[in-house]
């Protein structure tokens, strides 16, 4: 890890020891990492309707920082999370408060990572989203995967802003490999070209790891598309078109594991 990475990861791991929300996060050009943080009472200033369940949030998100993000604390905030969703949805069906309330309990402990040239992607903790956190209280012991959190939508103000997002990646941010920052492009297909290099500026701006999931992706693929497209085909050397939708790393080892059966045939 050099310099810049290790400032960058002081950065993010500070605004986890703080109580506060990440408001949203910044990459410049010279891969310098920006937090911009929230106090809770800002984040919530209009949403007195639901004081009573945000009051239980509150002290339970507060319990979850304080403990160091410890099991022992997912309980309650999960359940305090899911209260005040439930709640939420229930006054937005009967017609007694907004929508605005129920984007912002859906977009809680998610951010907008943002760029100079204005490409966005979005972001969250694995170890401070309640929506996440609910797969660790049914199965403590099982390994941080993305999969329990397919979409995140954060909440910003500006419509503009894209609102749905899929998961890609995942980044370290602390010593310990269970606090994880989850990378996530916008859904919409016109504004996924440069999510994809502010994704690879993040990733560098953080880590000197390669991508962790290029085996398992490539091995998937191998199996169950690649090795069966190219079974009857007759070229020794496999022509790949690359259409920029994740690593190029994966296209490099599909081609290696192909060759690799083009030769077993042959000794």
């Amino acid at each position: 890890m050099n310099r810049v990475q290790a400032r960058n990861q002081r950065a993010i791991r500070r605004s986890l020891e703080d109580m506060k929300l990440i408001c949203s996060v910044t990459v410049d050009a010279e891969h310098l990492i920006s937090v911009e943080r929230l106090d809770w009472d800002d984040h919530w200033n209009d949403c007195q309707p639901l004081a009573e369940q945000l009051a239980s949030l509150k002290s339970s998100w507060i319990d979850l920082i304080g403990s160091v993000y410890a099991p022992r604390s997912y309980g309650r905030y999960v359940s305090a999370y899911f209260t005040l969703l439930k709640s939420c949805l229930s006054r937005v069906l009967r017609g007694e408060i907004g929508l605005p309330f129920l984007q912002k309990i859906i977009g809680f402990e998610t951010f907008h990572i943002f760029d100079q040239d204005g490409h966005t992607v979005a972001g969250t903790i694995n170890a401070r989203n309640p929506a996440y956190l609910l797969s660790k209280v049914a199965q403590p012991k099982a390994f941080d995967d993305p999969k329990f959190l397919p979409l995140i939508s954060p909440f910003i103000n500006d419509s503009s802003a894209s609102r749905l997002y899929c998961h890609y990646r995942r980044i370290p941010v602390a010593n310990a490999a269970s606090i994880q920052l989850f990378i996530y492009p916008p859904v919409g297909p016109l504004d996924q070209s440069g999510s994809y290099v502010l994704i690879g500026r993040l990733f560098k701006s953080l880590t000197s790891r390669n991508d962790p999931w290029v085996e398992k992706r490539s091995e998937t693929l191998f199996d169950s598309v690649f090795d069966k497209l190219f079974e009857y085909c007759d070229c020794n050397e496999p022509r790949v078109l690359d259409l920029a939708c994740g690593s190029a790393r994966v296209v490099v080892d599909l081609c290696k594991k192909r060759m690799l059966v083009i030769k077993s045939r042959f000794s």
